[in-house]
C-alpha cells in the first residue's frame, strides 16, 4: 500500500483541506544544536596515518560505531560486522567504544560552551543543546554567536539553530547548518529527513516504512487525526515537538561542584615570589570557572606540597585557607591574603624542605547577585573594598584581634562599649547618644595622679551609677592638661576622703 492509497484510506468524508495542520505555536526560545561526529574517536589516541574504528557491542554482536576518513575510503561503513570490515581493510585499528570517555568530552565542551549561557543541555553520546535567547543581544545576534562557537570548538561540529530543541538537534546531526527563527519553516526544513534517523522507535518506523511513509514530510502530509488512530499518539507527540507545537522541557547541565586544579614547579623552590606567581596563575583558571558558573566563592585552600615523604611514600603538605566574606572570583580578592598567610608562615615554621607543587581547591560557592546602580548618581569607592581591606586584617592580625567596637547604655566609661565581631557589610548608622567627648584611649584601670598639677579647662561632669551592682560610683569628671602638654581625661573620687584624683584616659 502506497502512501496515496493509504491517504485515501484514512481521510474522513467531513475534513477539510488544510484542516489537520494547525498554526505551530512561537517558543520565543533559541536553541543551538553543536553535533561532534568524532567525539567517539577523539577519545582514543589514535594515529591519524593508519584507518582506525570503534566497535560497539549490541544484543551481543560487535559492529562498527564510528570510522576515520582513511577507514571509510577503504569502504568501511557503520553498523558493518567486525568480519566484513578486516575483509575490507585487513590492516584496520579497532578499539572497543567507551561512553564515560565520550560523556566527560562532552561534559567538557558544555563548560566551554558557558561562557554564551549557562542554559545547557546535553543530548548524549554527541550533541549539545544551548538556549541562548537571553545571550543575543550580549553577544550581537545569532550570527555573531555563531562564528564565536565555530573559533571556540576546534574539533569538527556542526551548529544549527530552531526554535525548538529537538528540531535543533535533529538539524545538526543530519547536518543542516541553518539559521531558522520561525518555526513556519521547520517542517520545510526538516521534511527530507528519513524517519529511520529520527527517535522513533524502530517498530513503529517499521509500520511507517510498511505504509510508504519514508521521510517526515510523508507523514507530515497526512491527517492527524487519522495518524493518531493508525500509530498511536506517541507519533504526533514528536512530531509536535518537532514543529514547535509542543514544548518538553529540558534537563539542564549543572557545572562541577568543585573544582580542582594544580601547578607544578619546574624546580624545587622555597621562593615565595615563585610561589606568589603560582598562586596568581591558579586564581586566574578558577575565576574562569567562576565566571562560566555565575558563581562567588567564599573560601579557597591552597595545599603547599613539599619535596619531602614520609616512610609510607605519601607527600608532606601545609594547608592555607584564605577567605572572602561577600565571596570573590578575581585574584585580587585572594591572592593579597595568601601572601599574608605565606609570609607568616615563613616567619613562624622555617621548611625544612622545598617546595614541589601548589594545588587550588574550591568547595563552597555562592550565587552570583549584581547590584545595579543609578547612571546619573555620583561615583562612590568600590563596594568590596571594605570585605577585602576586612579579610586583609584577618590574615595578617588574626580574627581574635580584629573586631568593632559597639556602644552600651551606660553611664560609667569603663562598661560604656563593648568588643562586638566585625561585619563585612558596612550597616547604616545608628543614632549615637549625645554624649560629651570621650577620648579614644581609655585606661584598663584609672591611674592614681601622684602630681596635682593639672590645668582642667571643661566643667564638671558628675556620675553616678553602679548601686544596682553594688559598685555605686560617684565621679566628677573634667579635661585637662597635664604638666607635659598631654590632652587628658581625669576625674575626682566624691567617695573618698581626701578627694584623690585619677587619671582615665588621654584624648588623641
Amino acid at each position: 500500500m502506497n502512501a496515496l492509497n493509504l491517504k485515501k484510506q484514512l481521510k474522513h468524508p467531513e475534513s477539510k483541506p488544510g484542516s489537520a495542520i494547525t498554526l505551530p505555536v512561537h517558543t520565543g526560545e533559541v536553541w543551538l544544536g553543536i553535533h561532534f561526529p568524532d567525539i567517539s574517536l577523539m577519545t582514543h589516541q589514535t594515529s591519524k596515518n593508519a584507518p582506525f574504528a570503534v566497535l560497539e557491542q549490541r544484543q551481543g554482536k560487535t559492529r562498527i560505531y564510528r570510522m576515520n576518513k582513511l577507514a571509510q575510503g577503504q569502504g568501511i561503513e557503520p553498523g558493518m560486522p567486525l568480519n566484513a570490515a578486516y575483509a575490507l581493510c585487513q590492516s584496520l585499528c579497532v578499539v572497543i567504544r567507551d561512553e564515560m570517555a565520550e560523556l566527560n568530552h562532552l561534559q567538557g565542551y558544555a563548560r566551554t560552551a558557558m561562557h554564551f549561557t549557562p542554559r545547557i543541555a546535553l543530548s548524549r553520546p554527541d550533541t549539545l543543546l544551548l538556549e541562548v535567547k537571553a545571550s543575543l543581544h550580549l553577544f550581537d545576534g545569532v550570527k555573531c554567536l555563531y562564528q564565536q562557537l565555530k573559533n571556540i570548538f576546534t574539533v569538527p561540529h556542526i551548529i544549527a539553530c530552531a526554535p525548538v530543541a529537538d528540531a535543533a538537534e535533529l538539524m545538526a546531526r543530519h547536518g543542516i547548518e541553518k539559521v531558522i527563527r520561525c518555526a513556519d519553516r521547520l517542517q520545510a526544513a526538516l521534511g527530507e529527513i528519513m524517519i529511520a534517523d529520527t527517535p522513533i522507535e524502530e517498530k513503529l518506523t517499521q509500520q511507517l516504512t510498511r505504509c510508504g511513509l519514508h521521510s517526515l514530510r510523508d507523514v507530515w502530509r497526512l491527517p492527524r487525526p487519522d495518524l493518531a488512530r493508525r500509530f498511536g499518539p506517541g507519533l504526533l507527540q514528536y512530531l509536535d515537538q518537532l514543529s514547535g507545537k509542543r514544548i518538553m522541557p529540558r534537563l539542564l547541565f549543572e557545572a562541577k561542584t568543585r573544582f580542582t586544579a594544580s601547578y607544578d614547579f619546574d624546580r624545587e623552590t622555597n621562593d615565595n615570589r615563585y610561589v606568589l606567581y603560582a598562586a596568581e596563575r591558579l586564581l586566574q583558571q578558577a575565576q574562569h570557572f567562576l565566571q562560566t558558573r555565575v558563581s562567588l566563592s567564599e573560601k579557597i585552600s591552597f595545599r603547599l606540597i613539599h619535596a619531602r615523604r614520609y616512610h609510607d611514600r605519601t607527600r608532606r603538605w601545609i594547608t592555607l585557607n584564605v577567605y572572602a566574606r561577600q565571596g570573590g572570583d578575581t585574584p585580587a580578592h585572594f591572592l593579597p591574603q595568601f601572601a599574608e598567610q605565606l609570609q607568616r608562615l615563613g616567619q613562624r615554621l622555617e621548611l625544612e624542605n622545598t617546595l614541589t607543587s601548589l594545588e587550588l581547591r574550591i568547595d563552597q560557592f555562592k550565587p552570583r547577585t549584581d547590584i545595579t546602580h543609578d547612571l546619573f548618581k555620583k561615583p562612590r569607592p568600590a563596594a568590596d573594598s571594605w570585605p577585602v581591606l576586612l579579610d586583609l586584617l584577618f590574615a595578617r592580625l588574626g580574627r581574635k584581634h580584629v573586631y568593632r567596637l559597639n556602644v552600651v547604655a551606660d553611664h560609667r566609661p569603663e562598661k560604656a562599649w563593648q568588643k562586638k565581631p566585625v561585619q563585612p557589610v558596612i550597616s547604616r548608622r545608628q543614632a549615637m547618644p549625645c554624649l560629651p567627648d570621650r577620648p579614644a584611649w581609655l585606661f584598663n584601670l584609672p591611674v592614681k595622679c601622684l602630681d596635682q598639677r593639672f590645668k582642667l579647662i571643661s566643667d564638671a561632669e558628675r556620675l553616678e551609677s553602679g548601686w544596682w551592682e553594688d559598685q555605686d560610683q560617684c565621679r566628677e569628671y573634667y579635661q585637662g592638661i597635664s604638666p607635659s602638654g598631654r590632652y587628658c581625661w581625669l576625674y575626682r573620687d566624691l567617695q573618698a576622703t581626701n578627694e584623690c584624683w585619677y587619671l582615665h584616659g588621654l584624648f588623641a
